[in-house]
Formats: C-alpha cells, structure tokens, sequence
C-alpha cells in the first residue's frame, strides 16, 4: 500500500464517515494520539483497518473456546 502512495495512519481514532449527499463516502473525520481532529478527504475511496482483539483476555473470553482464552500472544 505504501509503494503506492497509500498513507497509513496508526493510534488515529475514527470518529465519523464524511458523506455527500448521496450518501457515499468520500472521507473521514478523525482524531490523532495528540486528540487533534481533521477531516481527510478520499480521492478515490476510504479503507477502514484495525487491529484485532488476540490482546485482550476479557475479548478472547467472549468469542473463542476455552482453550483459546488463557493463550497468550506473541
């Protein structure tokens, strides 16, 4: 994604889809790790990507079998 001049935005909170009024997407408002908000205009579309919950035992407990929870990531 880099290579192709994809910026990538890591501990940047998602806090609204910016829409046009027909309804499609062509942005995001967000705030950074300093809690500075701005709106990022699409030029050709937005991906939405996170990490995911392998971390957080209480997460692992909900949606994984026993012998997952207490499993431990590296």
């Amino acid at each position: 994604a880099r290579q192709l001049g994809v910026e990538i935005r890591c501990s940047t909170a998602l806090t609204d889809l910016v829409l046009d009024r027909t309804g499609r997407c062509t942005g995001i408002r967000v705030r950074g790790a300093a809690g500075a908000e701005e709106v990022l205009q699409a030029r050709r579309g937005v991906v939405l990507a996170s990490g995911d919950f392998a971390g957080s035992k209480e997460m692992r407990a909900r949606w994984f079998p026993p012998p997952v929870v207490n499993a431990e990531p590296t």
